[in-house]
């Protein structure tokens, strides 16, 4: 059944000639933080009562967060509170202290607000489109789904002879720049600032998917990662099936990384323990097993071709070159 939540079980994939496969696990936090990781990192740690605020994403916090958060105050005592808001919350939030920590699934933009946080990627997630369980309807090209979403193709009938001859109902996030806006438009069209003929509009992904269970006639774009946990159907793109495996091997297009927004390094310890676990073995276990992909599982393949995803809609690379750069020493090193 499409709408049941699955498990991607992650294991290595071959990458590209010329490109090692190496884990991100011993070099993102060093390079977002200066922190090297320790397997007795919580045993220096007295358990007490202490808590962070952490909000953003949505996806995020539906996919893995609650997950990671009850596990981390198990092993630590340390209580998250999580709140939602949207990645664009996430980033801004911290950076004027009304937060410990964010969410994001975009990257930093060139305001003035966004250029002190840190983002540290922690897990990877891909961008699917989403129907109804009953909807006949299994695959897209991306061509068509542009064209949905330029308001060209309005009828289910035009994708698709046995669909239904019926409005298509095209749901979006409000905002360019919040997280499935801003990335959606970048993939879909290579140009954040691009209109969306949409016909329902949510303020977030959460209410976006749960409206979307009731609606035979109604299409989105969403993160895998919370969409799983729907009742939805998952379709196709360019005849892909978006998976872990489809996400690794670099054969689904719409993938893209998942972070972590902190404050500058040293402002927060507990939120620096806190990242130094998320990026150990336990932490990335814990998002495993909700059925996201953690970021070690990461080949530099596949944030090459995310680089390149990047690159043709002319975004701005510095912090992913750097973030490349320690991936490329470490396999050189390895």
């Amino acid at each position: 059944m499409i709408g049941r939540r699955e498990t991607w079980t992650l294991r290595g994939v071959v990458g590209e000639k010329n490109h090692p496969l190496v884990s991100l696990s011993s070099c993102v936090v060093a390079l977002c933080l200066g922190l090297a990781a320790t397997p007795h990192l919580l045993a220096e740690t007295p358990r007490e009562d202490r808590s962070l605020a952490w909000a953003g994403c949505g996806i995020s916090k539906h996919s893995f967060m609650r997950e990671l958060a009850e596990t981390y105050q198990e092993e630590t005592g340390i209580e998250i509170q999580l709140a939602g808001g949207g990645a664009t919350h996430g980033i801004r939030a911290v950076d004027a202290g009304k937060i410990d920590m964010g969410g994001s699934c975009r990257h930093a933009l060139d305001y003035e607000e966004e250029k002190s946080p840190k983002l540290i990627p922690i897990a990877w997630d891909a961008l699917v489109v989403v129907v109804h369980p009953d909807n006949p309807v299994g695959d897209i090209r991306h061509e068509q789904l542009a064209a949905i979403y330029s308001g060209e193709i309005t009828r289910w009938r035009q994708l698709e002879s046995t669909a239904p001859d019926e409005p298509i109902r095209v749901y979006a996030r409000e905002g360019k720049i919040s997280g499935v806006g801003y990335m959606s438009r970048i993939m879909l069209f290579s140009d954040p600032e691009r209109d969306y003929a949409a016909t329902h509009w949510f303020r977030s992904s959460g209410p976006l998917e749960t409206a979307l269970q009731n609606d035979p006639f109604g299409i989105a774009l969403t993160g895998i990662s919370s969409a799983l946990r729907r009742d939805l159907k998952l379709l196709e793109l360019d005849g892909v099936r978006p998976s872990e495996d489809s996400l690794l091997a670099g054969t689904y297009r719409f993938a893209r990384p998942l972070f972590l927004v902190v404050p500058p390094e040293g402002d927060n310890p507990d939120v620096e323990q806190f990242v130094r676990w998320a990026r150990s073995e336990s932490g990335q276990s814990a998002i495993k097993d909700t059925g996201a992909v953690p970021v070690n599982d990461i080949t530099l393949a596949t944030w090459n071709r995310y680089r390149d995803f990047m690159a043709q809609a002319h975004q701005d690379l510095s912090a992913l070159e750097r973030i490349l750069s320690e991936l490329t020493t470490a396999g050189q090193d390895g």
